[in-house]
């Protein structure tokens, strides 16, 4: 089987913004027929030490609303 990877980009921290990004991404790769299991990598460090090494809650709401919008009942 051949692995698929896609490099999206999404210019700010906007959880509606992302949210279509990952669904575009999803649509791609058709995530909506199957099922999803998603493990996020979320880092929580104190932002005045450092700065860049912590998932940004928009991320998940964004990731997380992609994720619902697509569930089937």
């Amino acid at each position: 089987m051949k692995t698929r990877v896609l490099l999206l980009r999404c210019e700010e921290y906007d959880p509606v913004r992302i949210a279509e990004v990952i669904g575009q991404g999803m649509d791609e790769l058709a995530c909506a027929t199957r099922r999803t299991m998603v493990k996020p990598n979320c880092v929580i460090a104190h932002r005045d030490f450092f700065p860049h090494a912590f998932t940004r809650a928009e991320f998940l709401d964004g990731l997380l609303t992609a994720l619902q919008s697509r569930a089937k009942p």
